[in-house]
């Protein structure tokens, strides 16, 4: 038996007349989205938090163009937006010193990748967290544009 699956990939214009709060672009046939015209190193208001947390049930995966430097204690908050702890973490990363919440995963001339740096979201444990919300302070000068 053989059976044939199609993807409806959603239109942009689709996805962006189910929000008003914040701009969401589809960035593959089902799967991800950019979301666009929030601040995310300000306080968010209530509507944009439920469309925040709609979209990525939504999409699966969100995308952040041009934000601010994130401090440990506002991506705490900003990760909160989409559930609460209490979040056990890797024991084998660092923490910030501003935020328990936020590991540190660093990759650096005295700290290069290493080969399972994929899973240290702890998506692996019998009960694992909803999502990691990675905020990428410097790729483009270890790997380029």
């Amino acid at each position: 038996m053989k059976v044939n699956l199609r993807i409806d990939a959603e239109t942009p214009v689709q996805a962006a007349s189910r929000f008003g709060s914040i701009g969401v672009r589809p960035r593959m046939p089902g799967f991800g989205a950019w979301v666009e015209g929030v601040d995310l190193g300000g306080e968010l208001a209530g509507p944009v938090r439920e469309e925040l947390r709609r979209a990525l049930l939504d999409f699966g995966v969100l995308f952040f163009r041009e934000q601010p430097r994130l401090s440990a204690d506002r991506q705490a908050a900003l990760a909160s937006v989409f559930g609460a702890g209490p979040y056990e973490g890797n024991a084998e990363l660092a923490r910030a010193k501003e935020s328990r919440d936020v590991e540190l995963l660093v990759s650096d001339e005295k700290n290069p990748p290493y080969a399972d740096s994929w899973h240290t979201d702890s998506s692996w444990k019998p009960v694992p967290p909803l999502g990691t919300l990675i905020h990428d302070e410097g790729t483009a000068e270890l790997i380029g544009e």
